[in-house]
């Protein structure tokens, strides 16, 4: 549920007011980033690259590798605070890209993350 919490893509702020405004909106952002990269394998029956992706990147629960989360990040801009928008994206370019021929992380499905 950390990833698709936020997959609200028709209305970010009635998820904004579901979750008591724009505060606690954010503090639940915030607190994807802070919390122990743990999980429950069960569901797979091991545990599957995006999830050990997490774990390595250090990030929290946030698994930039699992494309249903890699929106998330924006919607602090809907709450008021796009400058954690902009430090959450600056430190994901730099932890998880780089310039060569592997500098994606994850998954590259479809050309989703590099579109």
């Amino acid at each position: 549920s950390w990833h698709y919490t936020w997959s609200v893509f028709h209305d970010p702020q009635g998820l904004i007011d579901l979750m008591g405004g724009n505060k606690a909106f954010t503090d639940m952002l915030d607190s994807v980033f802070v919390m122990p990269p743990v999980f429950d394998d069960s569901y797979y029956g091991g545990v599957i690259h995006e999830i050990r992706e997490m774990q390595i990147m250090n990030m929290g629960q946030y698994a930039h590798g699992n494309q249903p989360i890699q929106h998330m990040i924006y919607l602090y801009n809907y709450a008021g605070e796009p400058w954690k928008a902009q430090y959450r994206v600056r430190e994901v370019m730099d932890k998880l890209y780089r310039p060569a021929p592997d500098g994606y992380c994850g998954d590259e499905d479809n050309g989703q993350t590099s579109a």
